[in-house]
């Protein structure tokens, strides 16, 4: 049996949509504090990541206005030798609701991308 859809839930309007340009430097602030005097120690990387990840997510959720928002964070740590690399994504979704982040650090040590997707729940 199909359950209805609560009466009256369309899509977020437009004064809680999620937008990047207000994600990126809440992001920014927590990768900043975290990895500031971070060392790269590849045995620790996922507890790191992990962390970042739980931090990040805790901190869009308590945003106001995002409370119906589903959170997704990937978190991509490298040591800094001077490499390069490239990151991609595709993605389907409701393009009138949902939506992405991305925010890059480097330290002296650390390069670090977390991608956060903002899926919109109905």
């Amino acid at each position: 049996m199909l359950q209805e859809e609560p009466a009256g839930i369309s899509g977020p309007d437009y004064m809680h949509t999620f937008r990047a340009a207000t994600a990126k430097p809440l992001i920014s602030q927590i990768l900043e504090h975290e990895l500031a005097d971070a060392e790269y120690k590849s045995d620790e990387v996922p507890q790191l990541s992990q962390k970042l990840s739980s931090l990040i997510n805790q901190r869009l959720a308590a945003e106001p206005g995002w409370t119906r928002y589903k959170f997704i964070t990937s978190i991509s740590l490298f040591e800094t030798k001077g490499q390069g690399a490239y990151m991609g994504c595709k993605t389907v979704w409701d393009t009138q609701a949902d939506s992405m982040a991305q925010v890059t650090l480097m330290t002296p040590n650390i390069k670090c991308v977390a991608a956060v997707f903002a899926i919109y729940v109905y």
